[in-house]
């Protein structure tokens, strides 16, 4: 609609010298006519009042029309925008219900229970993970499968879908939460990394004997030390991801109520 009144003005501009002519010379020139023909006729070249009074009443419409053109204009531009920020902010109502939906359905609610509310929040309280905890934490975060030949099949979850509707907002709405979606995201995909089996051979290694005699007593307890090492660092790898992607979950789970509530209260 901009455009469209910029072309009007244009118009008006580049054809100005004509339209001010047809608009004052047509009847100007039929004044005049009138005004030889009396003369003619009657001797007497004088302007009769009717004459004035119809100058009077189109002079009068000129700025007149301008005034109603331009208030018309302002009018349809201003509905026309609160239209536009309407179905926007509709739009956006929708795509913040989306994301609710797939929050609360998803099988992480944000919060974890003792000891895992501490191994999450502090990874230095971490110790060691199982293979059973390894396996539980994945599976909750990614949708993993076995082929025929035993090999894993990792997909993504809905979590995901959170970052795709996350991406098309407004620019000005997804701002604080694009990183927590990536953040989140990017360590999802991390977790596929950590194989039970690997915390399995921690766990049977850390089981075995220490020392079968004397010569090879130092050997059996250094080896044991180092699996213990490994076994931890792997563990606060793993947790510091969860982490991460719990933190990430709940800035976004945050924002989201935050912004209905703002939206739902300016409806009232």
């Amino acid at each position: 609609m901009e455009k469209k009144s910029n072309n009007i003005l244009s118009f008006f501009a580049k054809h100005f010298v004509w339209l001010f002519l047809t608009f004052f010379g047509i009847p100007l020139a039929i004044q005049l006519s009138s005004l030889v023909i009396n003369g003619v006729n009657s001797g007497k070249y004088v302007v009769s009042g009717d004459w004035l009074a119809f100058w009077g009443g189109y002079l009068g419409v000129m700025p007149a029309g301008i005034m109603a053109w331009w208030v018309a204009e302002q009018q349809i531009n201003s509905d026309r925008k609160n239209a536009r920020l309407a179905y926007i902010e509709q739009k956006y109502i929708e795509d913040l219900l989306k994301l609710r939906d797939i929050i609360n359905s998803h099988s992480f609610s944000g919060e974890w229970i003792y000891p895992y509310d501490l191994y999450f929040s502090d990874i230095e309280e971490v110790t060691t993970l199982t293979s059973k905890e390894v396996t539980l934490f994945r599976k909750m975060f990614l949708n993993i499968s076995v082929d025929k030949d035993g090999k894993e099949i990792i997909m993504t979850d809905s979590l995901f879908d959170l970052r795709s509707i996350i991406y098309v907002l407004p620019s000005s709405q997804n701002a604080s939460i694009k990183q927590s979606a990536d953040l989140m995201c990017e360590n999802i995909l991390l977790l596929a990394h950590y194989q039970p089996s690997m915390f399995e051979t921690f766990e049977t290694e850390s089981k075995k004997k220490e020392g079968y005699n004397k010569i090879t007593e130092d050997l059996c307890i250094s080896k044991h030390t180092v699996n213990r090492l490994d076994w931890q660092t792997k563990s606060k790898e793993f947790a510091d991801h969860i982490r991460i992607i719990t933190e990430n979950f709940n800035t976004i789970n945050t924002h989201i109520d935050n912004e209905l509530v703002r939206l739902y209260k300016l409806d009232d």
